[in-house]
Parts: C-alpha cells; sequence; structure tokens
C-alpha cells in the first residue's frame, strides 16, 4: 500500500511540471539555445511547437521568434509573430522598430507595414479584452502607482523619459569626469528636498493601500488581470508576513498555478527579494547582482530552479548575457542535455 501511495505521489509530481505551460517553456528555452548556437531551423521549430502548448510568456518571445522566420526568409510565419504581439500583449511599435533582434529588417515591407496598421492592430488587442472595464481600471491604478513614484520629476518639470536621460547624461559626465556635465546633469539627478520626499513616501504609501484593496477586489470579481502586477510587486517587502495582501493573493496564485493558468515561477522574484531584504542572500538567483546578493546553495540552485520551471542558471548567462556566480560550475554537455531532453517528446 505505501509503495502505491508513493508511485502515486510521483505520478502527480509528474503530472504537475508537465501542464502546457511547462511544456510551452520548456520549448523556448531549446528554441532560444538553438538560435544561440545558430540552429535556425531548429530554433523556428521550437518556437512554433511552444506556441501551440500554450501562447508566449512574453512578447519578446514572439519578437524573437519573428526575427528567426526572418532569418530564414519566411516572411509569412514573422508576420504572423508580429501581430501577435501587438494583437495579444499590446506590444509598443517602438519595441518593434528598435528590438535589436529585429533591427536588421527595419526597412523591410513587413515592417513598414506593421507600423502602417499598428493603430488598427492595437484596436484588436482591446476589442479582445474579456472585461475591458476591469481592465482599464486596473491600468488607472498603474497610472497613479506611477505617478506618485515620479513626483520629483514633475517637480522639476521633467518627463520621466528626460529623467532617464538625465541620469544617463549624468553617469557619461563622471565617466569623463566632464565638470560641467556633472554640474548641469548633477542639480537634477543629485536633486534632495527633504519635505518633497516626505511628501512622495506617505503618498506611495497610501496610494499602495489604496491600489491594492481595489486590485484585491476586482480580482475577486473578475478574475486576475497581469497589467496589475506592478501593484502586487510594491508590497513584495511583506511577502512572507500575515497580512490582508498576501493572505489573498498567495491561495488565489497558487490555486491558478495549480489550474495552469499562471507560471510556477510567478512568486520566485518575491521570493528572492523578500530573502535578499532580511538576510542579504536570494534563493533561485532572480537578482542579476550575483556579487552583492549571492545565492544560498549554489550547488544546488539549478536543481532549485527547476521546481518552479526555471532553466539552469547557465541559459541566463548565454541567452541575456548575464554574468553568473564565479562559483557556479559550468558544465556545457550536462546543460544541453538538460534543456534538449525535455522536448524530445513534445
Amino acid at each position: 500500500m505505501k509503495k502505491l501511495l508513493i508511485i502515486f505521489i510521483f505520478l502527480i509530481e509528474i503530472c504537475h511540471a508537465q501542464n502546457n505551460r511547462d511544456k510551452r517553456n520548456y520549448l523556448v528555452y531549446a528554441a532560444e539555445v538553438s538560435l544561440y548556437d545558430k540552429n535556425y531551423n531548429q530554433s523556428l521549430k521550437y518556437f512554433t511547437k511552444a506556441f501551440k502548448y500554450a501562447p508566449a510568456q512574453t512578447s519578446y518571445e514572439l519578437l524573437t521568434a519573428a526575427s528567426v522566420a526572418f532569418k530564414l526568409n519566411k516572411v509569412k510565419i514573422a508576420e504572423s509573430y508580429l501581430k501577435e504581439s501587438i494583437t495579444k500583449y499590446k506590444v509598443p511599435l517602438e519595441l518593434i522598430n528598435t528590438y535589436p533582434k529585429l533591427a536588421p529588417y527595419k526597412n523591410s515591407k513587413l515592417i513598414k507595414e506593421i507600423n502602417a496598421s499598428y493603430d488598427n492592430l492595437l484596436k484588436e488587442y482591446y476589442s479582445q479584452l474579456k472585461n475591458i472595464s476591469a481592465y482599464l481600471e486596473v491600468e488607472q491604478f498603474v497610472t497613479k502607482d506611477q505617478y506618485v513614484r515620479s513626483l520629483a520629476n514633475y517637480y522639476l518639470g521633467i518627463s520621466d523619459e528626460e529623467g532617464g536621460e538625465m541620469l544617463f547624461n549624468y553617469i557619461n559626465a563622471v565617466n569623463k569626469k566632464d565638470s560641467l556635465g556633472i554640474e548641469k546633469y548633477g542639480r537634477y539627478v543629485n536633486f534632495k528636498d527633504k519635505n518633497l520626499e516626505n511628501l512622495k513616501f506617505k503618498l506611495m504609501e497610501n496610494t499602495d493601500s489604496l491600489n491594492i484593496q481595489k486590485y484585491i477586489d476586482i480580482t475577486k470579481k473578475y478574475g486576475y488581470f497581469e497589467n496589475g502586477w506592478i501593484l502586487l510587486w510594491h508590497h513584495r517587502g511583506t511577502y512572507n508576513e500575515s497580512n490582508f495582501v498576501w493572505n489573498f493573493f498567495k491561495p488565489y496564485i497558487n490555486s491558478e498555478i495549480e489550474k495552469g493558468n499562471l507560471e510556477r515561477d510567478f512568486f520566485a522574484s518575491f521570493e528572492d527579494d523578500y530573502n535578499i531584504s532580511k538576510t542579504g542572500k536570494q534563493k533561485y538567483g532572480t537578482e542579476a547582482q550575483y556579487d552583492i546578493y549571492p545565492i544560498e546553495n549554489i550547488k544546488n540552485v539549478d536543481l532549485i530552479r527547476e521546481k518552479v520551471g526555471l532553466p539552469p542558471l547557465y541559459y541566463d548567462k548565454i541567452i541575456y548575457d548575464i554574468d553568473i556566480p564565479k562559483d557556479y560550475l559550468i558544465d556545457e554537455k550536462k546543460f544541453r542535455e538538460s534543456i534538449f531532453s525535455k522536448v524530445e517528446s513534445l
């Protein structure tokens, strides 16, 4: 009887690890590694299979898949992925026009057509929303969330984009020891006003509290709206604590994960950020500053990541060019076996 119970539990775990989102992710990982290896036909094959199991996790996956299709001169496939990135993910036109992997094709007939038809494609995105009024209400929460965090920029009369440019120019001036540039941009970057900071903190605190309660109410009534993720992220500081936010969202999100409606790694970044705030270390390696925030169990980190559907840490190195911890042991053969063995039967 005990043996049968163990087998039953094992089968449950296998089924849980092989929902359609997992299969999609495994295939996307294989597609990305194949692209890194310049095996373009295999990459496109894996991308195509991946999106049959589940929709792309992010618009970036579709843009990358489109770039591979372009590379193979399969323009119709590229067109379908580009259009889907807009009609299903509301990808900004600027991102399509500046995405590095699409750069070689920015003057192509297809990219020009996408630019010309963007507004109509965007309308299709909104027309497909199940509850547009609730979606737009969540968008309003996010707008308020971002407004209070940009208070200093509004006070100084500069946009968020200009603020980003100021910071970039200031860093360049410092690196070049440009005293005039340091003085010019430093006035904005190093701007401090105690009264304004106190006001900003209080507004953020109150806005976050009001927003999250309304977000909970909408989720209870209509289901989870992904466009409000940032509202939940701004409560990450209390992730492992018992309060009205996490007492609702933890069981709710876990239930959606079990149903296959959300990714198994949903809470990985929340857990890492919370652990960093308490111990200075992280569990999954979702924070790339490993020299500042080391991984607590670097020897078994890939096994730990696999439990929530994340690829080996080395994947982040070759795909995103992220410097991984020096004490992380790289085994190229084992890495590729890990990536490709999961898609052999798919």
